[in-house]
């Protein structure tokens, strides 16, 4: 694929260019009336980024450049300069103003007043997100709650945790939700034991939608380690299917969170597993999608 060029006017008088090379660095080139361009001086202005990524510009007044761009990890980061000052970004310090994208999607960025700028991506569901700036105001869209302004709803939801224990717990592994526009639902996941002790275990899901409605997924299993086995049965799998008409029902606000949650993995009980299930010697996951 062949690298983006974003190009913006701040006056009459000026062009600048951006770039983000094969290094992942964004680079920057500019005219001005009565000089040429400085050829091959391309400046590095930092950040790390995929090769040829677009890079959004929008100048706000004429003493102002805002640079836009979606990172590696899907969320979007922003470098700013202003007359008198240098790139914010320089040494790699592009700001992270949040979502969950694909990488390098291109970013459209707009200033219809010198104390507003509006951003639009789209997401890899096919929908149209948006976050925006006001002066005397931060950023709407961090903590990846990027607002959705259109598309078609998605028919499905999938979550994903990867589990891992704090020593001497030799326990990891990984789970599943996925949630579907008619109710239905498969919580599925795999545990592995991989020491001498045996373990109890419970994992738990907590999913909260737009509106605060919580919806809980559980389960509980026994895995076995080398005490007294020759042939333990280290290994603990679940697929549990189901239903559940609240899904249906709030359908429009659980896709409404589904870009801006949190994962928090917890060896201790929590009140969300206390209410889920009720167990003795455990080591318990909790996962909290929280909107």
């Amino acid at each position: 694929m062949l690298p983006y060029v974003g190009a913006v006017s701040r006056n009459p008088g000026q062009l600048d260019l951006f770039i983000t090379g094969s290094d992942g660095h964004v680079y920057t080139t500019w005219w001005t009336a009565g000089a040429d361009w400085p050829g091959l001086q391309w400046r590095d202005i930092g950040g790390i980024f995929p090769a040829g990524a677009p890079v959004a510009a929008v100048s706000r007044n004429p003493a102002q450049l805002d640079l836009f761009i979606c990172g590696n990890d899907g969320r979007v980061y922003t470098s700013w300069w202003t007359a008198g000052s240098d790139w914010s970004g320089l040494g790699d310090n592009w700001r992270n103003i949040g979502g969950i994208f694909p990488a390098g999607a291109p970013v459209a960025a707009v200033s219809r007043n010198p104390a507003q700028l509006d951003l639009f991506i789209s997401g890899s569901d096919s929908l149209v997100y948006t976050s925006w700036w006001t002066a005397g105001s931060d950023w709407s869209g961090l903590g990846d709650r990027w607002r959705r302004i259109g598309g078609k709803l998605p028919t499905w939801q999938h979550f994903h945790a990867d589990h891992s224990f704090p020593w001497p717990v030799p326990v990891g592994g990984w789970s599943d939700v996925v949630i579907n526009q008619d109710g239905s639902y498969v919580f599925s996941g795999h545990l592995h034991d991989s020491g001498y002790p045996d373990y109890d275990a419970v994992v738990g899901w907590a999913l909260q939608d737009a509106n605060g409605n919580v919806y809980t997924f559980g389960e509980k299993g026994h895995l076995e380690g080398t005490d007294l086995r020759f042939s333990p049965n280290r290994e603990w799998d679940w697929n549990d299917r189901g239903s559940n008409g609240a899904i249906q029902a709030n359908w429009q606000s659980l896709v409404d969170c589904a870009w801006h949650y949190n994962v928090q993995v917890n060896v201790d009980l929590g009140q969300v597993i206390q209410d889920l299930v009720k167990v003795y010697n455990v080591v318990t996951t909790i996962i909290t999608v929280v909107g």
